[in-house]
């Protein structure tokens, strides 16, 4: 069925005799008398209107004859007599959709085998041809019924299926890195790769939408601005995969392209060519090969090993090649059409077609390798907590005349916060809980070394035990600090307490009035004050870090002193649920002391 359907198409050409093109305007080239033996000049090749003149003799056999033609914004005439409209020509302009129209032919000028004069009267916005296109479209004498027939391949609907099929591997390739992406730390070239699928997802939609609504203005001046802004992150990709840094030529070229885009986009928006425009073609003609140009640069500076990691570089300079030799065809006029089957795709969105299946192929790979990675850091990082519960918990100590429960809740895989609980040789309790700044696995580092200060302390007086540790850690910090609290319990409720910067403990629902001292670890000499309290029978000392005041709800409510007040008599369990579910962002410890009965 397909075959017998090219075969009845085959007369679209046969049945012109002769094609003449010319830039500018006239009314009185609509003439069938007129002598257009010196036309397909390219005098005024930048000029946004143009004239097809043809010669064409109708078939026999044909009933309800049409002129069909390629769409474009244009008036069609017959044997000097208009016979249609496309859209409307400035200054009263209206815009046309793309594809292929039909145009009856009146039936004075429609007996078989006449010759007969179509010309056609066009406007193109400029910048939409340059330096001498003077191939005029193909026109073919068909009945209305075929209609469908010669529109089918016509390029520019077939070119319609080509630019479908781009939107869709672009969204395809934007959902499997979404997918893909959501479980691994993402690197720059995820943005850039976005913006990438992005754009060209949406111009291609825009273009395939231009075929059934009248914007084909429009899709031209989105399309020159877009893939030029485009090249700008495809040089940046072939540079990052090819693990080259970007230097100022690079650089210069992405501007470049900025300029570029602006003065077309400029462009665009006119209706008659603006004076400058001649200058900025010739430099368009070129301007597409430029990434070419880089990605060969960046091949060549390029310090990767092995055989992958050097393919996609190349791989998509090769289609940066493509796009520019697409742009350089379709600016000189010549073919710049692939066809695949009943679609068609321009050289240049070929180019960007296998860029963008050869960014998928490059990220998924990344993505697979960082899957690897993660999977292996999380596995350190669960031996790391492992490491640091024990350097927290230690053995079960033993406590004589107290009842001490700890909880910590950390708010990534290791913390920064710290406590520990440790008998003396008097039979005392010595209990420590601190806070270093940050958290995350640098802080957790700095916890084992205040745990193994604290370990190999020479005394169990609160004052003197920060003071050793502040000279342990002064120095070792870049810019950071610990606080702490420690506190020496005897077995008769006596508490002996000394602070450096951190949350007062509460006694019985009340903030203990402690003396003032520095946090741990900004000055090298710095002295700390003991104060002494007694816990009765009933009463309940609680420790604990910020993780607990600081918590934030999603209405950016701190959790606060207050809250922390109220709940300070309740099991360091029920503290640090209350905190977690108003909204963790730190890490939370929670150390409650009761005597025993």
């Amino acid at each position: 069925m397909r075959t017998l359907l090219l075969l009845v198409a085959l007369p679209l050409f046969a049945q012109v005799e002769s094609m003449k093109f010319r830039y500018g305007d006239d009314p009185r080239w609509a003439d069938p008398n007129l002598d257009d033996r010196a036309w397909n000049s390219t005098e005024d090749s930048l000029s946004a209107r143009s004239w097809a003149r043809y010669k064409v003799r109708i078939p026999p056999r044909i009933l309800d004859p049409v002129v069909g033609f390629p769409s474009s914004t244009m008036e069609v005439y017959v044997e000097g007599l208009l016979i249609g409209r496309h859209g409307k020509l400035p200054p009263a302009f209206e815009d046309s959709t793309l594809g292929y129209s039909t145009f009856p032919i009146p039936p004075e000028f429609a007996a078989p085998g006449r010759l007969i004069t179509v010309a056609v009267r066009m406007w193109d916005p400029p910048g939409s041809k340059f330096r001498g296109w003077v191939r005029p479209h193909p026109l073919a004498i068909h009945s209305q019924v075929e209609t469908p027939i010669y529109a089918r391949n016509s390029v520019d609907l077939r070119t319609l299926g080509g630019y479908f099929w781009s939107a869709v591997l672009m969204l395809l390739v934007l959902v499997l890195l979404a997918v893909a992406g959501r479980t691994v730390d993402k690197g720059p070239e995820f943005l850039l790769v976005a913006i990438f699928c992005g754009v060209y997802f949406v111009v291609d939609l825009i273009w395939a939408s231009a075929y059934f609504f009248p914007w084909a203005r429009g899709v031209l001046f989105m399309t020159i601005v877009s893939s030029l802004l485009f090249l700008i992150p495809a040089m940046e990709l072939v540079a990052v995969f090819a693990g080259v840094r970007p230097a100022w030529w690079l650089r210069a070229g992405q501007c470049w392209f900025v300029l570029v885009a602006i003065v077309f986009g400029l462009a665009g928006l006119h209706q008659e060519s603006p004076s400058w425009l001649g200058v900025a073609s010739t430099v368009y003609l070129w301007t597409g090969l430029l990434p070419a140009l880089s990605g060969i640069a960046v091949l060549w500076l390029q310090r990767t090993s092995g055989l992958a990691p050097r393919i996609l570089p190349l791989v998509l300079t090769a289609s940066l090649g493509c796009v520019g030799i697409g742009r350089a065809l379709r600016s000189a006029g010549y073919p710049h059409v692939v066809a695949f089957g009943d679609s068609a795709l321009p050289v240049a969105l070929v180019g960007h077609a296998i860029f963008g299946i050869a960014l998928l192929f490059g990220m998924l790979s990344r993505l697979r390798r960082a899957g690897t990675v993660a999977l292996q850091l999380q596995g350190q990082m669960a031996a790391a907590r492992s490491v640091q519960e024990a350097l927290l918990q230690g053995k079960q100590p033993v406590t004589p005349g107290y009842v001490i429960v700890p909880v910590y809740q950390s708010a990534e895989e290791v913390g920064g916060d710290l406590f520990r609980i440790l008998p003396t040789p008097a039979g005392d309790t010595l209990l420590v809980v601190g806070d270093v700044s940050g958290k995350g696995l640098k802080a957790a580092m700095l916890v084992s070394v205040i745990i193994g200060a604290l370990l190999n302390r020479r005394s169990n007086d609160p004052a003197a035990v920060l003071a050793e540790l502040n000279r342990a850690i002064t120095g070792q910090l870049e810019g950071g600090f610990v606080t702490c609290c420690a506190a020496l319990l005897d077995r008769d409720g006596r508490i002996q307490i000394a602070n450096a910067g951190h949350l007062s403990p509460y006694l019985g629902g009340v903030e203990l009035d402690l003396p003032p001292g520095l946090p741990l670890g900004l000055m090298d000499e710095a002295t700390y004050e003991s104060a002494i309290h007694q816990i009765g029978s009933t009463q309940q000392l609680t420790l604990l870090s910020d993780g607990v005041v600081e918590a934030e709800n999603a209405q950016r409510e701190l959790f606060g002193f207050d809250r922390t007040r109220e709940i300070s008599g309740r099991s360091a369990q029920e503290i640090a649920h209350a905190a977690q579910a108003w909204g963790q962002n730190d890490d939370i410890t929670v150390v409650t002391v009761r005597r025993k009965v």
